[in-house]
Formats: structure tokens, sequence, C-alpha cells
């Protein structure tokens, strides 16, 4: 019996109707379309699911052609385009940003005055997610994105041979999804793709965790890889941008789990101290195997080291080692996300 129950909860998965539920008739005010796609795919997904959304960017129709093309269907959306205007952050009930909108913005300014909550792809995404739909986020001035599809390949191979997880054999197997900070890839709309039992990995930019603290949320397996000097033109100080990249750990919960740089534990210990104990230090050495038997194809000390990263999340899972072996030495040196 509690076999077939738990069978039957692992395939839940939201329906239309419970996504409508939560969107349908919401005013929404998307600050920023663009052409990388992101923006573009959660604007779709909100307009195939009633909301009365408003798109403003600072760009031009003809700058953003692309982009509009693939909205043409959707004839209830309103466009400014060219300028924002205070107004459409005055009475929507959300604010959607891509996460580089500027922090001291006159327009989330003006949302805030009216309370209305701001979010990001990711942390709305977060705000809705299916019970039992495991989060890996994975952040870092250097090194996230190879460490983000390393993680993904290592279990995408896995969900494909093997059932993660504690709910024993069974047919189907735990999808796995890319999203974040990522080409093309709207994290909001896979509310309408996972179910329960199905892990999500995601590419955490430090605008993305600015909008996950927001919620006070984080993934239940982080990566953080390092911290350098970086969008200091964004950021007034390092100081404030290690405050948002911190949003991938400070929310976790005491069964959630940390990886992280000697230098980032050193820097949470000093900053964080309670947070400190969950953290896992892997160096180039967690391969656990002599190098002679492990043929990987990423060249470089600092692609040993997001190997480990991912390494290490893989057995916190319980990857078994051949299939970590096996996705590892797959992966070549013009890897992509």
């Amino acid at each position: 019996m509690l076999q077939i129950l738990l069978s039957f909860c692992y395939t839940l998965l939201m329906t239309k109707k419970e996504i409508k539920a939560i969107f349908a008739g919401k005013k929404i005010t998307v600050i920023g379309l663009g052409l990388l796609g992101g923006a573009l795919n959660d604007a779709i997904f909100l307009a195939k699911h009633g909301t009365e959304l408003t798109i403003t960017d600072l760009k031009s129709a003809k700058e953003l052609k692309s982009s509009l093309d693939k909205l043409k269907k959707f004839k209830s959306i309103k466009y400014v385009l060219g300028e924002h205007r205070l107004e459409d952050f005055k009475n929507a009930d959300m604010i959607l940003q891509p996460g580089n909108v500027p922090t001291d913005s006159p327009y989330l300014a003006e949302a805030k005055k009216n309370n209305i909550p701001v979010f990001v792809s990711e942390s709305l995404f977060f705000q809705h997610l299916p019970a039992g739909v495991k989060t890996i986020g994975v952040t870092g001035t250097r090194g996230k994105s190879t460490t983000t599809q390393l993680v993904y390949e290592i279990l995408n191979l896995d969900s494909q041979g093997r059932s993660l997880g504690n709910f024993g054999s069974r047919k189907d197997r735990p999808s796995v999804f890319l999203a974040g900070n990522v080409k093309n890839v709207s994290t909001l709309a896979l509310l309408g793709k996972v179910k329960m039992g199905d892990i999500v990995v995601m590419e955490l930019d430090s605008w993305a965790l600015h909008g996950m603290g927001k919620i006070k949320q984080s993934p239940h397996i982080s990566v953080f890889t390092n911290l350098m000097v970086d969008h200091q033109n964004f950021y007034k100080s390092m100081d404030a941008y290690f405050a948002d990249k911190a949003n991938i750990f400070l929310y976790q919960k005491n069964d959630d789990s940390l990886v992280c740089g000697q230098e980032v534990l050193k820097l949470i210990q000093k900053k964080y101290k309670k947070y400190s104990g969950r953290a896992i230090v892997p160096d180039s050495g967690i391969l656990g195997l002599p190098e002679s038997k492990w043929k990987i194809k990423l060249l470089g000390e600092h692609n040993r080291q997001n190997i480990a990263y991912a390494v290490t999340v893989a057995r916190i899972l319980d990857v078994p080692e051949k299939t970590i072996k096996k996705a590892v030495e797959s992966i070549k040196r013009n890897l992509k996300i």
C-alpha cells in the first residue's frame, strides 16, 4: 500500500487549472523583455495562464522585434517600449524583473511604495514550487556555468538509468531540468513541467539570489564556488555582493547541504558563522580514484575544482560512482549551457 501511495504521489504535477488559479487575472508588469529568451518565455507562460501583462522595456520595438514576433498571438499584452513609466508600477499585483535591474531603480522604489511584490523568475518559481521537487542551485563569480552543466549531466544520465531517492524501483524515472541563468529558459515555466521526485538544477547569479532573499528561500543543495571582485558597477561594495550571493544558503533547512570552496567557507565563518557547520569543502582529490582512471576532457585546475563540486553533489544524492565517472568523462572542453 505504501509503495502504491508513493508511486501515486510521485506522478503529481501542477495542472493548467491549478496554475491559472495562481496567475489568471493578475496584473503583472514585466520590466525588461530583452533578447535572451528568459523573460520572453516567462511572458509566454504568464500570457498562456490568463495574466494581464504589461511589458515595459527601454529598447524600441525595432530592437526587440525577434522577441515581440513570438508574442504576437497574445493580443491582450500591453507594451510600453522605449521608456518605463511610474504608472505601470503603481497598480500591478506584482512586478517580474530580470535580475540586473539596479536595486535603486525609481520604478522598483515606486512598486515598494505601493506594497507591490517584486519577483525574479526563480523566486516566483520557488514561491509556488510543488512539494517533493529537489532543487540544486549553483553560484559563484567563476565556474558556476560549468559546474551547473556538470551537475545536470551527471544527474540526467543517472535519471535515465536509476531511480533517485528512496521510493524503491519503479518504471517512471525522475526528470532533471536545467534552469536559472540559462539562455532561452524560463525557470517560472517549469511550474507546468516538474512533478514530485524531479530535480531542478539552477545556475543562480547574484541578481537571482537577491530575489531569492526577498522570499527567504534557498535550494536544497547549494554550491558556492568562489567569490571574486565583480559587478562593482552594480554593487556599491563587495559586502553587498556577498550578501546577495549568501542567499543561496541562508535559508536552507537542517537537512539541506552546502558545497563550497575553502575561501568561501572562510567568509561564511567570518560573517555567517552558524551556517558554516553544514558546509562540505571538496578539493580536486574528491574524485577518489587515481587520476589515470579518470579520462577528464575538461582541462585546467579550475575545471578539476568544478568537477569536484559536481561530484560532491552527486554523492550527496547517492548517485553510483560508475555513473559519476561516465558522466564526468563524457563532458568535453566545449561544454555549453
